[in-house]
C-alpha cells in the first residue's frame, strides 16, 4: 500500500477501536503495488504495516513517489528502445560480444550501488570463501591471498 500523510497527529487514549492512541489520517493512494517492484533495499526499510517511517536511503522518498505515479497512472513506465534496422547488418558474434558487454557494465554498475567501501570487500571475500570452498585442495595453496580487486581501489591480505 502507498498513502501519504494527509492530517495532523492526533492523541485520542480512550479509542476503544484501535490499540494505538497516536493517529495521523492517511490518504491511500494505491493499496495493491507488490513489494517486488522495490529495490532491495527500500524493501529493507519498510518495517512492517503497523509502522509510519520515513525512509532517507538513496532519494528513496522520489523512487517511491515514481512507483506510486506509475500506478496511478500519472507516470507512464519507459519502456526499452527497440532495436534499430542497423543492428541487423552486425554479425551475430559482434551482438554477443556488445551484450555481454552491456550486462557486465550492468553488473558493474549494481555492484557499484549497493556494494560500497567496505561493504564491496565483505562481498568478495565471500566469493573468494565459495571458490575456495568448490576447488577443494586447492584451497590450502593460499593462491587467493594477495588478491587487489583494482577496479575499486581494494587490497585483501
Amino acid at each position: 500500500m502507498c498513502g501519504k500523510i494527509a492530517g495532523d497527529y492526533v492523541y485520542n487514549p480512550d479509542k476503544s477501536q484501535a490499540p494505538l492512541p497516536h493517529t495521523r489520517e492517511v490518504e491511500w493512494l494505491v493499496e495493491d503495488v507488490p513489494r517486488a517492484i522495490f529495490d532491495q533495499d527500500l524493501k529493507n526499510s519498510f518495517t512492517s504495516q503497523l509502522t509510519v517511517s520515513q525512509v532517507r536511503k538513496d532519494n528513496a522518498e522520489a523512487r517511491i513517489q515514481q512507483v506510486a505515479n506509475v500506478y496511478l497512472g500519472a507516470e507512464h513506465v519507459v519502456e526499452p528502445p527497440t532495436p534499430s534496422s542497423s543492428s541487423d547488418d552486425l554479425d551475430d558474434d559482434e551482438v554477443r560480444v556488445n551484450l555481454v558487454e552491456a550486462n557486465n557494465d550492468r553488473i558493474l554498475d549494481r555492484v557499484r550501488d549497493r556494494f560500497r567501501e567496505h561493504h564491496l570487500e565483505y562481498l568478495v571475500a565471500r566469493i573468494l570463501e565459495a571458490r575456495i570452498h568448490g576447488i577443494g585442495n586447492k584451497a590450502r595453496t593460499g593462491w587467493w591471498r594477495g588478491y587487489t580487486c583494482r577496479q575499486w581501489g581494494v587490497r585483501f591480505r
